[in-house]
């Protein structure tokens, strides 16, 4: 038996790029430019730069806060960077780095995720230290030419012991961010214990009635594997395929992503425009955009 999945018509993916470049920000309009029509990375870095603040954090990135640099919002910079390929010479990613340093909670061994919340590491720091502390040990690794070794052995030993006393499933999204520190580590036997262990529990943060993606928000399959050679695809292949047809399905008559949350004001414009081009990326990855066959 033959099963056909949903395809995004040209059509539609016209509809989307559209929308962003109506409605969207700067940033995700350079970032189409790049994925889709051949963009210079140089004009993504340009917008990119704009959100950095003086103190070489980020702002405004979705997550964290608006007004001010925060580590989970930077981190969310970094996604951008390493998205990329930007190397450690460029000034944008030594001043997030020293960032990093600077912010990073010497008394808790743990960056807190916004600005203004120390209520975070007194109280939740047990189940969710890896968001985003464990990605951010990831970007140290991808740049360890500007960390100190013994801070960045450090910050390894505490990741990997925090990682190891986690129940099953590994809380959601902090297995998100131990997922992008696989990504980055080259330490092999890191990689296969986080691998491991967040594949074995990973289905049990989903909400695998599909009618209720419909009511409200839910942890996308397909975050854990934006690829088909992801090493949790095979785990979560019916998910990830399910969640591709709901992104087509559920695409607004203006061509942006359908929020499965409330959002209003500039934080709507900011996550339509990240979740539009985000589905746009992932759809083309697993060959879902009739815009992209050959």
């Amino acid at each position: 038996m033959i099963f056909m999945h949903a395809v995004l018509t040209q059509e539609r993916f016209h509809d989307a790029g559209a929308y962003l470049f109506r409605s969207g920000r700067p940033l995700e309009q350079q970032l189409f430019r790049y994925h889709f029509e051949n963009g210079d990375a140089e004009a993504v870095l340009s917008e990119l730069c704009s959100y950095q603040m003086p103190d070489g954090g980020f702002r405004d990135m979705g997550e964290g806060n608006d007004d001010m640099s925060s580590a989970i919002g930077t981190a969310c910079a970094f996604q951008r960077l390493v998205e990329l390929h930007v190397g450690a010479d460029r000034p944008i990613v030594q001043r997030g780095i020293d960032y990093f340093m600077s912010v990073h909670d010497a008394d808790y061994d743990a960056w807190p995720q916004k600005a203004d919340d120390p209520h975070y590491l007194e109280a939740e720091l047990d189940l969710h230290w890896g968001n985003p502390s464990a990605e951010i040990v990831g970007y140290l690794w991808k740049y360890k030419e500007l960390v100190p070794h013994d801070f960045l052995e450090h910050v390894t030993a505490v990741a990997v012991k925090r990682f190891h006393e986690l129940p099953l499933p590994v809380p959601g999204f902090s297995d998100l961010c131990y997922l992008r520190l696989a990504q980055c580590i080259p330490v092999r036997s890191v990689r296969e214990a986080i691998y491991g262990k967040v594949s074995e529990g990973v289905r049990e943060n989903l909400e695998l009635d599909h009618a209720r993606w419909h009511t409200g928000y839910f942890i996308k399959p397909y975050w854990y594997a934006m690829t088909p050679d992801s090493p949790l695809h095979a785990t979560l292949r019916d998910e990830i395929s399910a969640c591709l047809d709901f992104d087509i399905e559920t695409q607004e008559q203006d061509g942006s992503a359908h929020l499965t949350f409330n959002v209003s004001g500039n934080a709507s414009r900011t996550w339509k425009s990240i979740w539009t081009l985000e589905s746009l990326k992932v759809l083309r990855n697993y060959g879902r955009l009739e815009a992209m066959e050959t």
